[in-house]
């Protein structure tokens, strides 16, 4: 009897889990990221650490390490027009959990600047027409209620920067239903490109063999 209980109460606590608020918040300023998490009402993170200071040969090991590995992202290869696809395949995925996700504030300032005058106004374009492109989707998944956003460019510092506040509330198993939703949206957004780049490849190695044989 003990036993079933102990079974039926699994996935009802599941389901209590599942239905706790989680609180993100996420910022940039000053070129210093914070991030914190509460799950209810208890802070997840940041936790408190002690401050331990690193001895000297760890720290010169840390220094000798290779070459740095390329992220993700470039690994990936994704053009900006196909992130800008994954970025709205993950606000449809967001969007189908509803009324259980918002994000009441967004403040976002970016500067945009680059040693080559030219390119500061073409990644400045380039910035906006994203911007305009996603705001709407995101105020009508978020509900977003207050944003504060600015463009502008810069030709003296030579390096784009931006500043960043919002704060997200979200049940936990919504999110992890949003998550699981964005990723098989990516993922099949990722092999459907895939599949497109090794055909256009295969078709520029054709015309480049029927070149070369049509001149010898």
């Amino acid at each position: 009897m003990t036993a079933l209980i102990v079974i039926a109460a699994i996935p009802l606590l599941a389901l209590l889990l599942c239905l706790i608020p989680l609180t993100v918040e996420l910022g940039r300023e000053e070129k210093k990221f914070s991030f914190s998490l509460r799950f209810g009402t208890v802070n997840v993170l940041p936790k408190k650490k002690k401050h331990r200071e690193k001895p000297k040969e760890e720290k010169k090991k840390r220094e000798k390490t290779g070459k740095p590995r390329e992220s993700l992202i470039k690994r990936i290869g994704f053009s900006a027009s196909e992130w800008l696809e994954v970025l709205r395949a993950v606000l449809r995925a967001v969007g189908r959990i509803g009324a259980s996700i918002r994000m009441p504030i967004l403040k976002l300032h970016i500067v945009i600047s680059d040693p080559d005058p030219f390119e500061t106004v073409m990644k400045y374009n380039r910035v906006n027409t994203t911007l305009f492109t996603v705001l709407p989707l995101v105020e009508k998944t978020l509900k977003l209620q207050e944003r504060d956003i600015s463009v502008n460019t810069d030709f003296d510092s030579e390096k784009t920067d931006f500043e960043l506040y919002t704060r997200i509330y979200i049940r936990l198993g919504s999110l992890l239903l949003a998550l699981i939703s964005a990723i098989a949206a990516i993922i099949v957004i990722y092999l459907k490109h895939n599949r497109e780049r090794k055909t256009q490849n295969g078709k520029q190695i054709e015309r480049a063999d029927a070149v070369h044989d049509e001149q010898h």
